[in-house]
């Protein structure tokens, strides 16, 4: 026969063991080689931003002036975030909250809840993240880069470089020209109409 917790102890469980179990296998992982650590980084960015674009209310049937729109509108602490297209590269910045000492405040989920302190790493799961925003509305993208933020390099906002995936193929522009059918027979109908006159 299976056995239960209690109420308490699923509580204590929630409160207490996870985030401490998290904490420890954040700590492995920051200790690991790094094309390991960026591999489990990203899985971890991929289930947070799953979450996030439900906390975001980003809806897949959004264009991408809605989203931008939406995304720079975002009160804190979910925005807001000023987005610039260029062509194929898609500029964010995620404005962080300040907290009573003026400096930014990370809003990754494990740090908010007091499960770690900010690591540098977290900012790329942030702009991994980032990224999971477009893909959303179906933009598939190539890569994304960190290109600062509090935990990184001291700046006040979290910016990401964001490139889109390129067409696999692109076909020539083709030129329309007349079959030579079409041309004889505009010219018999052009000299139809001068013997007219």
């Amino acid at each position: 026969m299976a056995h239960e917790f209690t109420p308490e102890i699923k509580e204590l469980i929630y409160k207490e063991w996870v985030p401490r179990i998290l904490a420890g296998v954040l700590q492995g992982v920051r200790e690991l080689p790094p094309e390991h650590r960026d591999y489990v980084m990203m899985k971890m960015s991929k289930t947070c931003a799953d979450m996030a674009v439900w906390a975001l209310g980003i809806r897949p049937d959004m264009t991408y002036a809605e989203l931008e729109k939406h995304l720079t509108d975002m009160e804190p602490p979910m925005g807001p975030r000023t987005i610039k297209r260029v062509g194929n590269i898609i500029h964010s910045t995620y404005h962080c909250s300040k907290g009573d000492d003026g400096k930014p405040i990370c809003e990754c989920p494990v740090v908010k809840m007091g499960i770690m302190e900010p690591f540098p790493e977290l900012c790329s799961c942030g702009a991994n993240m980032a990224s999971y925003y477009f893909e959303t509305i179906g933009i598939p993208t190539a890569r994304t880069e960190l290109m600062g933020s509090p935990n990184t390099t001291g700046e006040a906002a979290c910016q990401y470089v964001i490139h889109l995936r390129a067409p696999q193929h692109t076909t020539p522009e083709h030129e329309m020209k007349p079959k030579p059918k079409a041309k004889a027979k505009a010219k018999t109908v052009k000299k139809k109409a001068r013997s007219k006159k």
